[in-house]
């Protein structure tokens, strides 16, 4: 239940104390169902066991974790991520021939966890009326308000006390409309992360005021009874995933996997007392995670916008 899993995460943070509260794994936005099945895990929060039941969570909410991006859940302390630099590649040997060193360089970077807050007022009433409505309310808002962080942060982060996310990445590559959109700048964008060595699968973060001009822009000059967006998502053979948080109406193609979304844990502080009087309760939520984009040269973003 929450009250173990809150004891087993408190013993692995020793000085720390939840202020009446609970901490939680990210994992813990998951639904009932999901909760009871993840529960025997705790403990066990590691990056192999923990990042694919978290993103199947948080997936359909969030457009960056929907496109490919890591979930990294269970962070203790300062977080050291690998590194890799330079291309290897194999050579040609005769028989007897001795194997020569790999060109890639390998290393780490620390980075910290930043906080992100907020809270909400719940009914008392509604929770001895309908607890379990109450439960699926409350956790519904909260894994809603976690993936827009999340998205938010991971898109459009601009540092200081959030995290920097891919638009404010040096080394991030750039492409062009030139005016209504059309096939031709996405595939040039494709071609651009192809020839910097990306052979995974790409996605396209939009805004949907972009989608929905695309859905009715016709595909190029020679095209013009086919619409650019096929009526499954897809421009140029990429999905299209839609996100509010894209400023001016830019577009993002990347290879999501090399964005990590890291956390350290979910607080939820109860506090029944401030607003009694109300018959509400207040629920204070602290997020402590950050993101590190591994690789710049991993996407490209418009410099103009592509809902024209």
């Amino acid at each position: 239940d929450l009250r173990s899993i809150n004891e087993d995460l408190a013993s692995q943070m020793p000085g720390q104390r939840s202020g009446g509260g609970l901490f939680l794994p990210a994992s813990a936005l998951l639904t009932r169902a999901d909760l009871a099945t993840t529960s025997g895990s705790v403990g066990r929060y590691t990056v192999g066991t923990v990042v694919e039941p978290a993103v199947a969570a948080l997936r359909p909410l969030s457009s960056v974790l929907l496109a490919g991006a890591a979930l990294v859940d269970g962070l203790r302390g300062s977080a050291f991520l690998p590194t890799v630099g330079g291309v290897g590649a194999l050579t040609w040997l005769a028989e007897g021939d001795p194997c020569p060193a790999l060109s890639e360089t390998f290393g780490s970077v620390s980075t910290t966890p930043r906080r992100a807050g907020g809270y909400l007022r719940v009914s008392r009433q509604l929770f001895i009326q309908s607890p379990v409505v109450f439960e699926e309310a409350v956790m519904g808002d909260l894994r809603s308000a976690v993936a827009h962080t999340i998205d938010a942060a991971s898109i459009a982060g601009a540092g200081g006390t959030a995290p920097v996310g891919i638009l404010g990445t040096s080394g991030i590559g750039t492409f062009t409309f030139g005016g209504a959109a059309s096939v031709d700048p996405f595939v040039a964008a494709e071609a651009t992360l192809r020839t910097a060595g990306f052979r995974g699968p790409l996605a396209i973060l939009a805004s949907p005021a972009a989608i929905a001009k695309w859905r009715t822009n016709p595909r190029s000059e020679t095209m013009t009874t086919v619409p650019l967006m096929t009526d499954d998502n897809m421009v140029a053979g990429m999905p299209v995933l839609p996100s509010g948080n894209l400023p001016s109406n830019k577009v993002v193609i990347g290879a999501f996997g090399a964005v990590q979304v890291l956390v350290w844990g979910l607080e939820i502080l109860s506090n029944p007392y401030s607003l009694a009087l109300e018959n509400e309760v207040l629920l204070v939520v602290n997020l402590l995670g950050n993101v590190r984009v591994s690789q710049p040269t991993a996407f490209v973003v418009s410099t103009d916008t592509g809902a024209a």
